[in-house]
């Protein structure tokens, strides 16, 4: 068995449904989608990647409390992480930890799939 499988056997025998219900419908919604967006297009350039809320408010039309809190919300739910440079918080990607369990989740439904020839 490849070690992916492994992985997604163990994953799903310790399934929670709310842990997996709260992480997709961090993903469902547009706005958190197009935040992850550019953050993965104007902010991951370099080693310590990342940016401010006014980066990111630069780049889509909303407003600066509503980005706040979508970014607060995308770093409860393990997908990004927030670190202090001085007097301004960098947001970025987390180690990604719950978008892998997220890929396990659905790599197990997609083997008892049928394939189509």
């Amino acid at each position: 068995m490849r070690w992916a499988a492994v992985e997604a056997v163990l994953l799903m025998q310790n399934f929670d449904a709310k842990h997996f219900s709260r992480l997709f419908a961090l993903l469902s919604n547009p706005m958190r989608l197009e935040i992850l967006q550019q953050l993965a297009t104007h902010c991951c350039r370099d080693a310590q990647g990342g940016c401010c809320v006014s980066d990111v408010e630069a780049h889509i039309d909303l407003h600066q409390p509503t980005v706040s809190k979508h970014l607060k919300a995308l770093c409860e739910g393990g997908i990004l992480e927030r670190r202090r440079e001085g007097n301004r918080t960098v947001y970025a990607f987390s180690d990604g930890a719950a978008l892998e369990q997220m890929q396990q989740f659905l790599r197990h439904y997609q083997e008892c799939c049928p394939r189509k020839p």
